[in-house]
This record gives structure tokens, sequence and C-alpha cells, in this order.
């Protein structure tokens, strides 16, 4: 029998391949190799080699995916998430806008082009150029992605379900109802809008006025103009009504402005000729006398 020789290359002990994911570099890897060699011990070489490699941001195992549905769901789950706004009595249009856009809820400019929009002031007949006044102090709950025409839209249509809801509307026209909702701005912009009888005898007084072609006199329309720029809202230098609200009045200005006191029942309130009713008039007439 022939006896076989046996050869270094068969009798050693098989060394074993530490592999590394990722591209460890050179250096690490003569590292890794004198770590062995030195018989320091392979947890020494690898933590080396894992510091290098961190060092160098060339990570030694492969990192999971990114789970693509939770990209999916991130949209889906904020699509029935609702915001929260309150609309607050004697607001202007253009701090809605304003508060609106700062919710995430539109930009201005679509917000006041939907508020200017002729078909929308056509389908609720608002007799002006913007739906200012029209909309109705309350809490809203809107969604990120809802239109600004549905969005002002449904604070138009409260609007005139309350105000469809008053007994004096059915016999006023279009421009009748759109002064009064002006009267109510003023009342409101006033702060005469507290208790329904004293905002009801401030709007009979003013009423009175506008029938003897007496100036208002309001400072809250001299501040809106300046605000707006507009000269024409401001009633210490033109006579009449302003050409539209100075914002949303509240329900109890918008009642008074419907319903105003019998002129005998604000007798006591009416302003003399020469005595303008408003804040900034600088002096009150009651019942003909100075203050």
């Amino acid at each position: 029998a022939t006896a076989v020789e046996s050869t270094p290359a068969a009798n050693a002990r098989p060394r074993p391949e530490w592999q590394l994911v990722g591209d460890a570099g050179p250096l690490a890897g003569r590292l890794v190799r004198l770590g062995l060699r030195a018989r320091v011990g392979l947890t020494l070489g690898v933590v080396v080699a894992l510091a290098l490699l961190l060092q160098r941001q060339r990570p030694l195992l492969l990192a999971a995916a990114p789970d693509p549905t939770l990209a999916e769901a991130a949209p889906a789950a904020m699509a029935g998430v609702t915001v929260p706004y309150t609309l607050r009595a004697g607001s202007s249009l253009a701090q809605v806008v304003k508060q609106l856009e700062a919710l995430g809820l539109g930009s201005q400019s679509s917000l006041l082009a939907a508020a200017t929009d002729a078909a929308c002031l056509q389908r609720y007949t608002i007799d002006g150029d913007s739906v200012e006044g029209f909309l109705w102090p309350d809490t809203y709950r809107f969604e990120r992605d809802t239109p600004a025409a549905d969005l002002l839209g449904s604070m138009v249509e409260r609007f005139f379900a309350h105000l469809e809801a008053s007994p004096h509307t059915t016999e006023l026209s279009a421009q009748a109802v759109y002064d009064r909702v002006i009267l109510a701005s003023l009342i409101e912009a006033e702060g005469k809008a507290g208790d329904l009888p004293g905002a009801q005898a401030f709007a009979s007084q003013l009423l009175t006025r506008l029938e003897r072609d007496l100036p208002l006199n309001l400072a809250s329309s001299a501040a809106y103009a300046r605000q707006q720029q507009a000269p024409a809202y401001d009633t210490t230098h033109v006579d009449g009504l302003p050409p539209g609200p100075l914002g949303s009045p509240s329900p109890l200005a918008l009642r008074a402005a419907l319903e105003p006191a019998d002129e005998a029942e604000a007798s006591t309130n009416v302003f003399a000729d020469e005595g303008p009713p408003g804040v900034g008039a600088g002096k009150d007439v009651v019942a003909g006398a100075a203050t």
C-alpha cells in the first residue's frame, strides 16, 4: 500500500474568513490582519475596524430600506384632519384672509379673489364689490385642501341663514339689506353692541342723522379708511353711509340694525343737528344739550 504523504497544506487548520459588508478600505483590512497575527484578539481588531469605518461613514451593515408605505400614510392621515378657525365679530375681510393664510387654509390672493368673485356676489345678491360684512362670526372647521370659494362660501351661507330668519328682511330690497349690514358693522365697530336696547337706540340715532342729511362722524370709519386707504369710508369727511361694511357684525349688532328702536324710545338719546353721535365726534348731544 502506498502511504499517503501528508503535506502542510493538508494538515493545516482552515483559517476563518472574515468578510466585511461594505468598503473597509486597505487601512482597516491591514489593521484586522495585524490584530489577528499579533494574537491581540478578534474583538480588538473588529472594534478598531468598526471605528475607522464609522469615522469614514462607511457602514459595515447594510441599512434597512425605507418603508414606502410610510410616505404614503402621512398624506392619507392628514387628509381627514380639520383646522379650526374662529371668525370674531368686527373682523374685516383683510384680517380674515390673513388669519386663514396663517393657518395654511389658502393664500391671501386666492381668498381675496374668491371674496370679490362676481358670480359669488350675484348668487347671494350682495349689492357690493366683496363679501365684506357678510361672513358670519362663528367657529368653523376646514380641511386644508378646501377651495377658497367653498371656505368663504360656508361663512356667507351661514350669514344669510341667520339673516333670512329675521322677519324684517322680507320687505327689504337687496340695497336696503346691504345698507342695514353697513349700519350693523358701524354699531359693532363703535362698540355699541354690548346690549340690545343700547344697540337699537344707537341704530335709531344713526338712521335719524341719515334722514336729516347729517354726517355720522364716526371714529371707527375714519380708522378703517386709514387702514384700507379708502377715504370714501371716512364719515368724518363724507356724508351718508360708507360705501360698504367695515367688518363682520355680531348677531346682536345685525339685529339692532334690522330692528332699530322707535324714534320715541330713542328720543332721549337723539343727537341735536349740530352734534355728531360717534365716538370720534368729541362731544355728544343728549336731549338737545351738549355734554
